[in-house]
Order: C-alpha cells, then structure tokens, then sequence
C-alpha cells in the first residue's frame, strides 16, 4: 500500500483531503525517483524487438574421428550449446557432394576451405551480447572432445524475413533432401544501401526462381563475434529440396546460356555498375540430417 493511502484521512464537506507527514513525504518522493529511473532504463532494456540471429559452427574432424565427432556432437555439444540464452534450434548438416561452383582462386586464401559438418545455431534474442556470453560459457570443448583439423564459427544477423521462392513447382518423383546454399558476399565501398536493395529486389530473388529453390533469407555480420570473423559481411542463405542436386544446379547455369545474348550484355554491364563485390563472394552448399530443439527454457528472449 502507497504512503499516501496509508495518510490519515479528514474530511471537509464532500471533498476527502489526506493528511500527510514529513516521513510521508520522503517515501513518496523515494517511490518517484525509483519510478522515474525504472522508465528511463526501460527504453534502453526492454524497448528493441527481438532479432534473429545465426552462429554457424564449422568442423571438421580428424582423420578417423568421424563417428566420435557424431555422437559428441550429438551427445554434448549441441544439447548444452540449445541451453544458451535465446536459443530456437540447432540444424545439423554435411557438405554436400556437389557444389555449385569452386573457390574463386581471388578468396582462396583469404578464407577456409568447406568445412566437412556444419551446425546453424537459430537464436532469437533482444541482447545478443548476453547470448554470447551465455553461449561461450558452454562453447568450450569438453576433455573427451573428438580431435577437429579445423573448426571455426560466425555470428550473424537477420536483415530480411524468409521470403518464398518463386521457383515452377518440382517434377521430382521419390525422397527428396533439404539442402542450404550459403552466399557469402562483400559490398563495394560505401555502397551498403545499394547493395542490398540490389540484392532484395533483384539477385536473390534472381536465384530462387530456378527449380527446387524452396525459400531465401538474407542476413548481416553481427559486429561481435563468438570467436572468428569472416572476410565477407553479408550471407544469403537459400534453401533448396531436391532428389538431386547437381540438377538444380545444371538447371540455373542453363538458365543463364539460354539467356539471350542482348541480356547478357546488358546484365554485364549493369554488373560493372553494381554495387555488388563480385571478386571476393563464395558460396557453399550443406545438406541437412538433423534438428534439434532449444528446451523451453532457453527460448525466453
């Protein structure tokens, strides 16, 4: 009950005055400040949407540590990662057979080779900074840890919705796999706005209309990192099921030769204008074999 309520009450007439006291006073003025500094943090803590956010988790095992690497990650890593503050689900993939196209020898050495396991961490979060936090804490390899020859990891941020592609419906017969294309992709100086209007309402959309293109999302590097940073800041990922990959892919690179050769002109020089760093993009594609779920729990934002 409030100071005020708590005051001794005299009537006059049909008005009801309370009377308060010097100590009265104080605890009202106490309550007033604490109130005034709740609403001024609040803003600041409780005000921003909740965004989506991806850790991409690379390894690659050492020779003859495959199965370890399955069952630890199936065991330890990913269930204790999914009790990390925000955390949705974790997908669980492997290099695909086919790719769509080499390393471009430009980027080679400026980044990692494909890794052979990839697990895509969804987390959904208002403080990614404490989601990290929370993350690291369990990041850490455990003693009975398979040996990786590689692992790395990358943190980014949603700046799309998922946007379904317009791709003509599969003729596919049988079992079908859900497979990711990950684009990594650098902007030319100073040409963010550009490149990524270019990129929502032209290149992506572009992509995703070949067969078997599924869906498409398209995110930024968040400026904090787990561990690693990667070369490139934007990632566009496109999700595509199939029976047969290597199809899809033959499917938009037929697309492009059955383009004609007035377009193509056109398409290059608008390319020479772009916005869009073509010299240092690489793409990788990743087939899924699992999911698993965050608890309950981890999900609070």
């Amino acid at each position: 009950m409030s100071a005020v309520a708590d005051a001794e009450e005299k009537t006059f007439g049909h008005h009801s005055v309370n009377r308060i006291d010097g100590d009265d006073i104080m605890r009202a003025f106490t309550f007033a400040a604490a109130l005034g500094v709740l609403l001024a943090i609040a803003p600041r803590t409780f005000a921003a949407e909740a965004q989506t956010y991806l850790l991409l988790d690379y390894a690659t095992p050492a020779a003859g540590q495959d199965a370890a690497y399955a069952a630890w990650l199936d065991d330890q890593r990913v269930p204790n990662m999914l009790r990390a503050a925000g955390m949705v689900n974790a997908q669980l993939f492997i290099l695909a057979d086919v790719q769509n196209r080499p390393r471009q020898a430009g980027v080679a050495a400026n980044i990692p080779q494909p890794a052979k396991y990839l697990t895509v961490y969804t987390l959904n979060t208002r403080d990614i900074a404490a989601a990290l936090d929370s993350m690291r804490a369990r990041y850490k390899p455990s003693g009975d840890a398979p040996k990786l020859s590689a692992s790395y990891n990358y943190v980014f941020r949603a700046i799309t919705p998922i946007v379904q592609a317009k791709s003509p419906a599969n003729p596919e017969t049988g079992a079908q796999n859900d497979y990711e294309l990950l684009v990594f992709a650098n902007t030319k100086p100073g040409r963010d706005d550009d490149f990524n209007k270019e990129y929502n309402e032209d290149h992506a959309p572009g992509v995703a209309v070949s067969r078997g293109f599924v869906n498409w999302r398209r995110f930024v590097l968040n400026a904090e990192q787990l561990d690693d940073t990667p070369t490139n800041k934007y990632l566009a990922l496109y999700g595509i099921r199939t029976a047969n990959l290597a199809s899809v892919y033959d499917d938009m690179r037929k697309r492009r030769m059955d383009t004609p050769k007035e377009q193509l002109a056109a398409a290059a020089a608008a390319r020479e204008k772009s916005a869009y760093e073509y010299t240092t993009d690489y793409s990788e594609s990743y087939k899924l074999t699992g999911v698993m779920r965050a608890p309950a729990s981890s999900q609070r934002k």
